[in-house]
């Protein structure tokens, strides 16, 4: 499994959001768009086999803070419940996806990386 930039249209990122089993407003384009307007990048990713349907998404959101006082900028990322992903209890599926958001965000310098996944207490009986 490897991690992609979604490359697609809006409409394509919301039809691809709709086929996850949890998918939620706050990783479609609309949330993305109205972040944007306060500030806010938009970054997509999709994760899977280079055949088939993807095994995870996540609508990252960055921003970057200035202090006036100091000439320093930082860059912090919001994956608002995201990420996306199609089986929670596949362990190192997940895994991977969690690294390659870390990666991602070590590599542009980010100081906070804050996910919010809407992730099962259970799958029940």
């Amino acid at each position: 499994m490897h991690r992609q930039n979604f490359s697609g249209s809006a409409s394509d990122w919301n039809d691809l959001v709709a086929q996850f089993p949890s998918p939620h407003f706050l990783q479609t384009d609309e949330w993305g768009k109205i972040k944007s307007a306060y500030g806010w990048s938009v970054r997509r990713y999709v994760w899977g086999e280079k055949q088939g349907s993807p095994w995870a998404a996540a609508q990252v959101l960055e921003r970057e803070i200035r202090l006036p006082v100091l000439p320093v900028k930082f860059r912090v990322q919001y994956i608002p419940r995201g990420p996306l992903v199609k089986d929670w209890s596949n362990f190192a599926g997940y895994q991977q996806v969690l690294q390659d958001l870390i990666s991602s965000a070590r590599e542009r310098e980010v100081i906070s990386l804050k996910i919010d996944p809407e992730v099962p207490m259970s799958f029940g009986e």
